[in-house]
Parts: C-alpha cells; sequence; structure tokens
C-alpha cells in the first residue's frame, strides 16, 4: 500500500506543481471574472444614439400619416416603453426572477436602454415617381430618417385564408448606418399606423 501512495504522491507533484496548472487553476478564473468585470463597466456606460429627426409617410389616402403622428407621439412612446418593461416584468416573474431584477418604469427606457425619440413626420399624399425618387434621394443623403410608402393594397384588409407571406406590406428605406433597434422601432411604429 506504501508504493501505491508513494506513486500517487510523486504523480500529484509532477501535475500540480507544475506552473502551468497552477496558473489554469487560478488564472482561467481570474480572466473570467475580469472579463466579466470589462464587459459591465462598456455596456453601463455606452448610451444608444438619439433617435431624431424627420420620417416621410407616402400614403395616397392619408389616413396612415395621420396614425404615424399618433404612433410617433411623445405620449405613445412612453406608454409604449411602459406596456413593453410590464410585459417583460411578467416574463421575468413566470421564470421566477425576483422583482428586483427587474428595472422599474423611471428606469426602462425603449428597448434595451434607447437614448431619446424625437421624430416628426412629414406627409406625402403625391405617390408619383419623381416625388418618391426625390424622397429616397433625402433617405440616402442623410435628411430623412426614414421613407415608409404605403400602398393602397397595404390598407385593404386582407384575405383571412392568405399566407403571411402573400400579404400586402409597406416599403421602409432607412439610411445607411442606422442602429438596428431604430429600424425596428421605426418599422413597428409604422405597422402600428398601418393597423
Amino acid at each position: 500500500m506504501s508504493k501505491i501512495v508513494t506513486i500517487a504522491w510523486r504523480e500529484f507533484k509532477q501535475t500540480v506543481v507544475r506552473k502551468v496548472f497552477v496558473l489554469a487553476i487560478l488564472g482561467i478564473p481570474v480572466l473570467m471574472v475580469g472579463a466579466m468585470a470589462l464587459a459591465f463597466m462598456v455596456i453601463k456606460g455606452h448610451e444608444e444614439p438619439p433617435l431624431v429627426g424627420t420620417i416621410a409617410v407616402v400614403d395616397p389616402s392619408g389616413d396612415t400619416i395621420e396614425a404615424a403622428r399618433i404612433e410617433f407621439s411623445p405620449k405613445r412612446i412612453s406608454h409604449g416603453q411602459l406596456r413593453r418593461a410590464e410585459q417583460i416584468q411578467s416574463i421575468v416573474e413566470e421564470l421566477g426572477a425576483p422583482p428586483a431584477a427587474m428595472p422599474t418604469g423611471g428606469t426602462f427606457r425603449m428597448g434595451m436602454g434607447k437614448g431619446t425619440v424625437e421624430i416628426e413626420i412629414e406627409g406625402v399624399t403625391d405617390t408619383d415617381d419623381a416625388t418618391v425618387d426625390a424622397l429616397r434621394a433625402r433617405v440616402l443623403s442623410g435628411d430623412l430618417v426614414a421613407l415608409a410608402i404605403i400602398t393602397e393594397a397595404v390598407l385593404e384588409v386582407p384575405d383571412p385564408n392568405a399566407k403571411a407571406r402573400d400579404r400586402a406590406r409597406f416599403e421602409l428605406l432607412v439610411p445607411e448606418g442606422i442602429d438596428n433597434d431604430h429600424t425596428s422601432f421605426i418599422e413597428d411604429r409604422i405597422g402600428e399606423a398601418v393597423v
């Protein structure tokens, strides 16, 4: 039995006393904690860019233009943020997380920490090609935050038997480099206006 203990002790010393083993045992957790701390500081210090500017809505009927003005009003945006926070809160509670884990109304902003949202809607009822092309050029130059083109087919009541991919959709054009969350936010709000 003493030979087994001697051999085991020798193997233990050969493995554990090596610098590589000690560095692996101590270094990996230290690196993980350091990486998490660095990620937390980066996330904490990051502020989303504001979404400020004008969105042109091309709609021959004019109905969606007024609905878009309502959807992008500060009151409606605040209401949407609060509703989203409540949805997330209910999901967190279903998962069993403590209520303190969720931000409250004052700390929760659009999406996950969005900056200021100030959108003005420019309504256009003229749908000729020259007008739409001029608006597209304004989006590409950065003069407009987005361009939403609503066709008459989009505003018709869809056939309940039609597949989702076959239903008419509005066209949304945004400048290159716009934040993906901003694009989704604009698309959701225009979609609500169409509905």
